[in-house]
């Protein structure tokens, strides 16, 4: 055995005539699993489960190995977030004994039990767990009043200052530090007391806080804290300074609340599939959550937590300039163009070299240690490309642009100043002769650009499926189908990833009507009943139309969420569909924004995403 070797970052690379010598290469030949390094085992089990692997390395079969890995090949080859290394060394195991060389026996049953009991990515494998433990328990009376308690804190504040400036929310990732404390003081405080229901006790204070119950009291936390978008229709409706109707009652708030997220929950039964039973939905964003967790419940070196207290702090308290640092926009305070191109406040800055030194700041649009490098470098590039395109828009006065604002998400009148909508307002309808009388609207160049990119990138969504995710997504749609036709199964049966076996024994709601698809009949029968008690004058078929065009969307959107981290919503789509079918409308306008922008792809979005954290 030797004394060190060096260890790899997915896998290792094995050895092969006009290649690098395998870095198995120096353990002698024998049991396979026996003979693996610390080092490489640390690799392939970060956390801990190097028995577990070592176990499925000795006995797997040539023959199954060789299955695993030609599959595996296959139905990744499309899947950029598969590592480059292993791909390349998969080819080289199919090709042979012969054309691979040395160690072929020992690399082709390691990469088989990386695919077929771990995970190729190395974010899922540091996170996710290769064997379950049915006793942890999950759904306790402390982690339900802590997930419960939180959200509805969280709620309170998220709807008090949503609409005030600074708006101040507590996200899912403070919620889980703040979980913890408080669910370490309910397991000192809390008596063991507890029922027997069908042989399963259920106490108080089953023992120590466990990593299931954080995760699940996180779920409820999350689920419960999404803002959908009729919180601003009824603010829009309800406010006097907007347009200050009476019938926004507590009644309508409540029943559009409920139809609205309700079908984002039948919804998201319809992308299960897609969505998080694929090994290739990474939820990149998700791993994050999974891990903070982890870490908090489970004991960690001492040094690690010293060297996490020494993390700076307070650097936008002591000096907000950290935050957004516009010194160039300092040699010159008078000048326009120097703010618009280096500026980060009312400017793109484009040429500013060093923008800030708030992390927080930097990753407020890139989640860039969570996303793909591909994914983060391709909107980081398109930005770029976008600002020197606003550019071209503004200098050049096309739509007036010129005389507004360069980047701003306002209306303008056509004297430059704010647009107010109850001057072109009468009943609730647009009123011509006001509108002709006050000014259209205007907007900035950012603006025009970005409603402009967000039409270019419908169609990116259904060529970024057809052309490199059409073997996952048409077999998603197939056990889908077979699923409906079954009600019962929900795994693929050719799933062979660790965490579809680890959840094939729990039962699952099916696809059928019997639940999910029956919520989301609930939901639009619902919605239905509020458009004819409610003076909306929205004709019903648009809500048939809205849920038909998220159908659509709803399985490109969300799978390329899953597969790079990216959410793109359909509010431009909606705002030109509904404005064409029904203009001067502005309460069916404001019905789809609500229905269709966010809250049907949206909320059933971030079900899926809690789904799989759950899956985790």
């Amino acid at each position: 055995m030797p004394d060190k070797v060096q260890p790899v970052d997915e896998g290792v690379t094995p050895a092969s005539p006009d290649l690098e010598k395998s870095p198995y290469a120096d353990v002698s030949e024998g049991n396979w699993g026996d003979e693996i390094p610390h080092e490489m085992l640390e690799t392939l089990a970060p956390n801990g489960e190097g028995e577990y692997i070592l176990d499925k390395i000795n006995n797997m079969s040539e023959e199954e190995a060789v299955a695993i890995v030609d599959e595996s090949f296959r139905f990744h080859a499309d899947d950029w977030n598969f590592p480059s290394d292993m791909r390349d060394r998969m080819r080289r195991l199919l090709e042979g004994r012969k054309l691979y060389g040395d160690y072929y026996d020992r690399d082709l049953r390691i990469d088989a039990t990386m695919m077929r009991y771990s995970s190729p990515y190395p974010g899922v494998r540091a996170v996710q767990e290769l064997e379950t433990n049915d006793e942890i328990p999950v759904e306790t009376f402390r982690a339900y009043f802590l997930g419960i308690g939180w959200a509805i804190i969280g709620t309170f504040m998220a709807t008090f200052f949503n609409s005030r400036f600074p708006s101040i929310s507590l996200g899912g990732s403070v919620i889980q530090i703040l979980l913890y404390p408080c669910a370490k003081f309910l397991e000192w405080v809390l008596p063991d007391w507890g029922i027997t229901v069908f042989g399963t006790r259920h106490s108080l204070n089953p023992g120590p806080w466990t990593f299931k119950e954080q995760m699940f009291a996180t779920i409820t936390y999350n689920i419960a804290i999404y803002t959908t978008n009729s919180y601003s229709m009824i603010l829009v409706q309800k406010m006097p300074m907007y347009y200050g109707q009476t019938f926004v009652t507590f009644g309508y708030q409540f029943m559009l609340t409920l139809f609205v997220q309700t079908m984002g929950m039948g919804l998201a039964g319809y992308l299960r599939r897609f969505s998080v039973y694929p090994v290739k939905a990474l939820w990149p964003t998700v791993l994050p959550t999974i891990a903070m967790n982890r870490a908090l419940t489970t004991a960690e070196p001492r040094e690690t937590i010293q060297a996490f207290g020494k993390i700076g702090r307070h650097h936008g308290y002591l000096f907000t300039a950290l935050s957004t640092f516009n010194w160039m926009t300092w040699i010159a305070p008078e000048n326009v163009s120097l703010a618009i191109l280096t500026g980060s406040s009312l400017g793109l800055g484009l040429f500013n070299p060093i923008t800030t030194f708030d992390w927080n700041v930097a990753t407020s649009s890139y989640a860039a240690l969570a996303q793909p490098f591909f994914a983060t470098s391709t909107m980081y590039i398109s930005s770029i490309l976008g600002g020197f395109i606003i550019l071209g828009i503004y200098y050049s006065n096309m739509y007036n642009t010129a005389y507004l604002p360069i980047n701003s998400s306002a209306a303008w009148t056509n004297n430059a100043t704010s647009y107010t909508v109850q001057e072109v307002i009468t009943n609730n309808k647009l009123d011509e002769a006001k509108y002709q009388q006050y000014s259209p609207p205007f907007y900035s160049a950012g603006y025009i650009l970005t409603v402009g990119a967000n039409f270019a990138f419908y169609p990116v969504y259904f060529l970024y499926i057809t052309f490199n995710q059409w073997t996952t997504v048409s077999s998603a749609y197939k056990d889908f189908w077979a699923g409906l036709r079954k009600g019962k199964s929900n795994y693929s049966e050719s799933a062979m990833d660790v965490h579809s076996r680890l959840m094939a024994k729990y039962p699952e709601v099916p696809d059928c009507v019997r639940w999910f698809l029956l919520i989301l009949l609930g939901a639009l029968i619902l919605s239905i009943v509020f458009l004819q008690i409610y003076p909306l004058d929205t004709p019903i078929w648009l809500t048939f139309i809205l849920l038909g065009i998220n159908l659509i969307f709803a399985v490109p959107l969300s799978f390329l969420s899953a597969t790079t981290g990216t959410n793109l919503g359909l509010g431009s789509l909606i705002q030109v569909i509904t404005g064409f079918v029904l203009p001067g409308n502005p309460n069916a306008y404001l019905y789809g924004q609500t229905l269709g922008s966010w809250a049907l792809a949206g909320y059933a979005d971030n079900w899926i995403i809690d789904a799989s954290v759950y899956w985790n």
